[in-house]
């Protein structure tokens, strides 16, 4: 059975050899939770200008392993996808093994929640109240709301951690955030947080930043459902921002060459770094080579990020739920957090189609 993509490429073809790229989107692609369960053999069919036809295979000729993937718990059930380089009729070819299940390994989850800050990193301060201890607490209700819902969720930090704990540079550890949520296999992540800032601001408001090669729907949707619930409003910040509540934060200039000066101090090879290398380490290090994660370890100052130049990433998002220094923000966000993760909650259950 031939099933067509609809797939949009940019080729050329030159001296009988076809060069050819697909999506330039990290969540623009197949979607694979919505493929039939079956089996599936992917070829190129290419029509010529004589309306000849041709198909042609695929071959692996990368460093990188097969996948297996699980689509998002819909009543109770997943399809596992085992994406191979594998053949068919004795030509080789990238195939689709779609199969269900009837519950989710023990190391993957559908989605991972990030708390920020945490152990004696407590973030920003404001009165009485800490980064850390309001990040977790919305975290571990949006945990609970997303269970509610049948999804398996996973979080980076429960606040069983030592308030000695040095979680503002222990992420690359075996055991720090990084390498976990890594580990978790979610298909989506969200690290929450809360702004402050030593410039004025007359006003607070959402701001959520994506990675820069990202279709911005889903940041779009969950900034807005959050202003329009949560009696809050977008950000007045204009740097790096791409519509209502949605920024992209890339390296600048200015930081690869603080990033190339401290490398130079260090004595180690710089890192490739460009202009659209996400800036946020949450966002950037558990995307893989989609992202351009690059902790190696040469930096020895920190771990290592052991799914740097992973296949597999996991699409991540940072929200920003506010400024605790403005009053009106911080009042909002201590007495109305249910608001802000039912919002949160409700963008992805519509976004996974987990009312239906």
């Amino acid at each position: 059975m031939e099933k067509k993509f609809g797939i949009e490429c940019t080729y050329n073809y030159t001296d009988n050899v076809l060069t050819f790229s697909t999506y330039d989107k990290i969540n623009d692609s197949i979607d694979l939770e919505k493929l039939d369960n079956n089996d599936f053999f992917l070829f190129l069919k290419v029509t010529f200008s004589n309306n000849e036809k041709k198909y042609y295979t695929f071959e692996n000729s990368s460093n990188y392993t097969n996948l297996t993937y699980y689509t998002i718990t819909k009543n109770n059930s997943n399809n596992k996808i085992d994406i191979a380089f594998n053949q068919y009729n004795n030509i080789p070819c990238l195939q689709l093994d779609i199969t269900k299940v009837d519950y989710l390994p023990d190391d993957v989850y559908d989605i991972a929640i990030d708390p920020g800050h945490g152990g004696k990193d407590l973030g920003a301060k404001e009165k009485e109240y800490t980064e850390s201890e309001l990040t977790l607490k919305y975290s571990q209700d949006l945990k609970s709301k997303l269970e509610n819902l049948g999804l398996k969720v996973f979080i980076s930090r429960d606040g069983s951690e030592s308030s000695k704990e040095d979680m503002a540079n222990n992420m690359y550890e075996d055991t720090g955030r990084i390498n976990i949520l890594n580990e978790s296999k979610a298909k989506l992540m969200l690290s929450i947080h809360l702004n402050d800032n030593n410039y004025k601001k007359n006003t607070g408001g959402v701001e959520v930043y994506a990675p820069s090669n990202c279709n911005l729907s889903f940041a779009s949707n969950l900034s807005k459902n959050i202003v329009e619930n949560a009696s809050t409003n977008y950000s007045e910040l204009n740097t790096f921002k791409k519509a209502d509540g949605v920024y992209v934060r890339n390296f600048t200039n200015a930081d690869i060459t603080a990033f190339n000066t401290r490398a130079k101090k260090g004595n180690y090879e710089p890192y490739q770094i460009t202009s659209s290398t996400p800036y946020l380490y949450i966002i950037r290090e558990i995307g893989g080579i989609n992202t351009s994660a690059f902790v190696d370890g040469r930096n020895t100052l920190y771990g290592k990020n052991k799914y740097w130049n992973s296949n597999y990433g996991i699409e991540g998002y940072s929200i920003e739920l506010g400024y605790m220094h403005i009053e009106n923000d911080l009042n909002n966000i201590v007495t109305n957090y249910e608001l802000y993760t039912s919002a949160i909650c409700n963008t992805i259950a519509s976004f996974y189609n987990l009312n239906t």
